[in-house]
């Protein structure tokens, strides 16, 4: 029987919740699962394989509220310690019409939290939706998602968290999406819509800057914010 090679293992710390998590490298499994992803056209399949590979280099149960930041932001650093820190981007400058390379260093990249709203909407005088980030199941309700807008609503009821009256409150993360939608559809008024809207542009995302001088003097700012401008899936 060949042995099994007992893997190194990091402390991290998971973004949202400011706890530690211990992570092992990616092995020739996880490698597969990101190829199999790159040979396909579905972005919900991509990001469940994003999330496949941290579930399977953390130690331990992930926890299945962990927030979709937190995953890319796991998933960003086990990359770096599993293959290199550096990866390498290219960019076309809008002015001069020039391509650049740069290297990023990925043990640079954090989480931004800047401008984050308020996650308690009020609806009434004792009523209102409070909500979360939205969380790593995300991943699984943008399986078959077409268009933006329909992204868009799996947003919606994915960061929806509770919704209270006086002193009753009612968990929406234990409702179905299919009952969530039809709750938003026929009880939320547009101007509280386009509060959860404003809500979750304001999410935390990954952030890094590149700046740089291009051939007409001009300082320019390339700013980073998703796995995508990292890598090609």
């Amino acid at each position: 029987m060949l042995p099994k090679i007992e893997q190194p293992l990091f402390k991290m710390i998971v973004p949202s919740t400011k706890k530690d998590i211990m992570v092992r490298p990616m092995l020739v499994k996880e490698e597969k699962i990101l190829l199999m992803a790159k040979e396909g056209n579905d972005y919900g399949e991509k990001l469940l394989s994003i999330k496949q590979v941290v579930t399977n280099c953390c130690q331990g149960e992930l926890n299945k509220d962990l927030t979709v930041f937190d995953i890319e932001y796991l998933f960003l650093k086990i990359r770096s310690l599993s293959v290199d820190n550096i990866v390498k981007i290219t960019y076309v400058d809008e002015d001069d019409e020039k391509e650049r390379e740069f290297d990023i260093d990925l043990n640079k990249v954090e989480v931004n939290f800047e401008g984050e709203k308020d996650k308690n909407i009020p609806m009434g005088e004792k009523s209102g939706i409070s909500l979360r980030y939205p969380t790593s199941s995300l991943y699984q309700q943008v399986k078959d998602v077409e268009t933006s807008e329909d992204f868009m609503d799996e947003l919606v009821v994915n960061s929806l968290a509770t919704y209270y009256d006086g002193d009753t409150v009612y968990d929406l993360t234990k409702e179905t999406p299919d009952n969530l939608k039809k709750f938003v559809d026929e009880n939320i008024s547009s101007a509280i819509y386009y509060k959860i809207r404003d809500f979750l542009g304001s999410i935390p995302t990954l952030k890094h800057e590149v700046k740089y001088e291009n051939d007409e003097g001009k300082e320019k700012t390339i700013t980073l914010t998703s796995l995508n401008d990292f890598f090609t899936f």
